[in-house]
C-alpha cells in the first residue's frame, strides 16, 4: 500500500480507486484516530501520502470482497510475462473474459 501510494505521488494519473482486500487496513487509514499497534508507522506514512494525494488527484481507497481478490490474482499472473512496468491503456482478452464474467 505504501508503495503504491508512493508511486501514485510521483504520477499524473487521475481518477484512481485503489482496492484493498484487507477491510482493517481500509479503516485503519479512513480514520483520524492514532494507531499505536505495530504496523501503527506505516498506517500513519500512509494517511500522510493519502493527504498528499487529495491534493493533487481524484482517487479513493476501497475495501474489495474475494472475488476482486480472485480477479486481481489472475491479473497479476497474466502481466508476469511483461518485464518492464507499463501503464496499459487497453484490456487484455485474457483479462476481458474475467472481467465481463464478474459483470454478469
Amino acid at each position: 500500500m505504501l508503495q503504491s501510494l508512493q508511486w501514485l505521488l510521483s504520477t499524473n494519473l487521475f481518477s484512481v480507486i485503489i482496492e484493498l482486500d484487507s477491510k482493517q487496513v481500509v479503516t485503519d487509514i479512513s480514520k483520524d484516530k492514532i494507531d499505536l499497534s505495530e504496523s501503527g508507522s506505516l498506517i500513519v506514512m500512509c494517511k500522510t501520502l493519502k493527504t498528499l494525494l487529495s491534493l493533487k488527484n481524484n482517487y479513493k481507497v476501497v475495501f474489495t470482497g474475494q472475488q476482486a481478490n480472485n480477479n486481481a490474482h489472475a491479473l497479476a499472473q497474466a502481466f508476469t510475462i511483461y518485464a518492464t512496468h507499463k501503464i496499459f491503456t487497453f484490456i487484455p482478452h485474457c483479462i476481458w473474459t474475467i472481467l465481463s464474467n464478474e459483470m454478469s
